[in-house]
């Protein structure tokens, strides 16, 4: 529980839509006086400078009031500005974690990844370069070779690509710069999975079998088994051989693309979002994303206080109080990870309603935005801002940050882009490769952000070394390391908010 630095003029608890929601335990309560609060104690104490700072959207309450007590700490203790917390938790980073287990745990998942695997490798050319005494092709390894690199923390993570390996169908269509010709492979993987799948007794058991409950759970529905009365009950073979060709195709044209991310995590994304957490996923995180939203939509603040969102009564109030004081208040925005798409939404809602309010500093902490809405929020509304600064890990760190070891060996924002998302590769503001401007992400939207992050003082990639200026430190290593106490970035942060 956070300690006494924290009361209830430091932040305020988000409900679920986004709006007030009363609890029995004072620390979760929230209501609109509590916001009034807040003002009245600006007012009292003639307070000039304004923090808010939006948390990560999956943690739970607890852990959002621990976030608030260490950014209310190093605020009150470094600056003379007074932070306001929103706490919008979601806690469903245990259910993705929860779902992330199941999955490595399911032999039928096993045993599909493997056969994706041994079918891709050798149409892309891979060669493993650090397994069983040296580099060689996939189509030389046996399934207990490759069964014994999964139960590694990070599978097949040295590798090259032999271009004399590769299938004369993915080298036309590399050369051609797309995936024309690859309808020419379907038929070939198809047959090759087949014989596969079929010429398997155990896949055969593990097809006809019912999964566990917690599989059945996050199964996409074609691969269920219903029992119900009239309701299809077993999935087919050929069912199966045919999703497995489909993402062995979806992998494929990742590479011809460049928009892989590396060999085994690819395979994963693909087997994942064909045979589970698509739809999981997307309903996760799409509704956290909502929850960001709603938090500023339209209300009147008529009737029920519960139904009113928190974030346009906060900036409601804030209006108000700068309109009645006759003082325009210095505010900062923080965002860590998903609180940047609260970022986002709040300036498209200031700029929508034309509020006469602006920021001085917009600080994200390795951004869960996608690029896209960055663009038509924060970069279409230069106006509302003075500053921008991003601190998130270079790309050498991202891939080495293991969310989940063995079935998922890279970063939550990996996992974000290449599963939660409604596409595969969805472009996430706070990883490098996305915002570099290099091919394939370099047309004229991808190009405007990197030119625009890559004005001085705009970015710092994490790990930055010893010559780094203050202001400009992170030694983040992780994804939820950059708010963190043993950590440089949020004295980076103070020293920004503090001039």
């Amino acid at each position: 529980m956070p300690n006494n630095l924290l009361n209830r003029i430091n932040y305020v608890h988000v409900g679920k839509h986004g709006t007030f929601y009363p609890d029995n335990n004072p620390l979760y309560n929230s209501t609109p006086e509590e916001v009034d609060s807040l003002f009245n104690f600006l007012k009292d104490n003639n307070k000039s400078k304004l923090l808010l700072y939006f948390h990560g959207g999956l943690v739970p309450a607890d852990e959002g009031l621990k976030t608030a007590e260490r950014i209310v700490r190093y605020s009150s203790s470094g600056s003379d500005s007074h932070a306001f917390c929103f706490v919008w938790e979601t806690g469903w980073m245990k259910t993705i974690t929860d779902n992330l287990t199941t999955i490595s745990n399911s032999d039928f998942f096993r045993k599909i990844l493997i056969k994706v695997l041994k079918v891709t490798g050798p149409k892309l050319g891979i060669e493993p370069d650090d397994l069983f005494d040296g580099a060689k092709g996939f189509a030389q390894f046996t399934e207990e070779e490759i069964e014994a690199e999964l139960r590694k923390e990070a599978p097949f993570e040295s590798y090259q690509i032999n271009a004399g390996a590769k299938s004369a169908t993915i080298l036309d269509a590399e050369s051609a710069m797309d995936e024309s010709g690859i309808q020419i492979l379907e038929s070939e993987l198809q047959a090759e999975l087949e014989l596969e799948i079929e010429s398997d007794p155990e896949l055969q058991e593990l097809i006809s079998t019912e999964k566990s409950q917690a599989e059945e759970d996050i199964l996409d529905p074609k691969y269920k088994h219903n029992l119900e009365e009239n309701a299809k009950g077993l999935i087919t073979t050929m069912e199966v051989i045919i999703g497995a060709t489909k993402v062995a195709i979806r992998v494929i044209k990742r590479y011809i693309k460049k928009r892989n991310h590396d060999f085994y995590p690819t395979v994963a994304e693909e087997t994942m979002r064909e045979l589970y957490v698509s739809e999981l996923g997307n309903w996760l995180w799409g509704n956290m994303k909502k929850k960001a939203t709603d938090m500023w939509k339209h209300s009147d603040f008529e009737g029920d206080y519960t139904q009113w969102p928190v974030g346009l009564y906060f900036i409601k109030k804030l209006a108000e109080y700068q309109e009645e004081t006759g003082k325009k208040l210095t505010i900062d925005l923080v965002g860590h990870s998903a609180g940047s798409i609260v970022i986002c939404e709040l300036i498209k809602m200031i700029s929508a309603k034309g509020y006469d309010i602006k920021f001085r500093n917009v600080i994200f902490m390795a951004p869960a935005c996608r690029t896209d809405l960055f663009k038509d929020t924060i970069l279409k509304n230069p106006s509302i801002f003075t500053s921008f600064r991003c601190f998130t890990m270079s790309d050498e760190y991202e891939k080495k940050d293991r969310l989940f070891y063995f079935v998922y060996p890279r970063s939550l924002l990996y996992l974000i882009s290449g599963i939660l998302e409604d596409e595969s590769d969805a472009l996430i503001l706070g990883l490098q490769r996305h915002t570099t401007g290099n091919h394939p992400y370099n047309d004229n939207n991808a190009i405007q952000i990197s030119d625009f992050l890559k004005k001085e003082g705009h970015t710092v990639y994490s790990v930055t070394d010893k010559s780094a200026l203050d202001g400009f430190r992170s030694g983040a290593r992780k994804h939820g390391a950059f708010d963190d106490d043993e950590e440089t970035t949020l004295d980076s942060i103070i020293h920004i908010i503090k001039q």
